[in-house]
């Protein structure tokens, strides 16, 4: 129990901090970013951008998905992730495909589900979203 407590703890200070790295006045922001790297992780950033756009708590105005790695196989057509981005395109997420993940899977752009846009670097491009002041997490 000691353990699960103190890993909780960890993962808040991570969040947290994760959170204060984006920018130093992102404290207002109502813009979100989550960089996925697994592909099952595709449906926990659906079902977060659904919760943030509805939680009143929130004022959701944009939610990004970047997703790099071995995840840019969930954003090929007719797979099995391909409902659950479509549903995400619906609730106005962005969807942002690494092309240096996509070359390394030898993935071209006219495969991918419509809606994904392309940008040169994943990486790069979350930090260009903490620089303009989006609350970033990685998954």
């Amino acid at each position: 129990m000691k353990f699960v407590s103190a890993l909780v703890a960890v993962l808040l200070l991570m969040t947290n901090a994760t959170f204060a790295s984006g920018t130093i006045n992102n404290a207002n922001s109502d813009n979100y970013a989550l960089l996925v790297s697994n592909p099952k992780h595709i449906k926990v950033a659906v079902m977060t951008a659904k919760e943030l756009f509805n939680n009143p708590k929130f004022s959701a105005q944009h939610f990004e998905v970047v997703v790099c790695g071995k995840a840019v196989q969930a954003l090929l057509k007719n797979n099995e992730q391909q409902p659950e981005i479509e549903k995400g395109l619906r609730l106005g997420i962005s969807f942002k495909a690494c092309n240096i993940s996509l070359k390394k899977a030898q993935i071209t752009p006219a495969k991918l589900i419509k809606g994904v846009v392309v940008v040169p670097n994943g990486l790069v491009r979350m930090f260009e979203l903490q620089k303009e002041g989006y609350h970033t997490i990685e998954l």
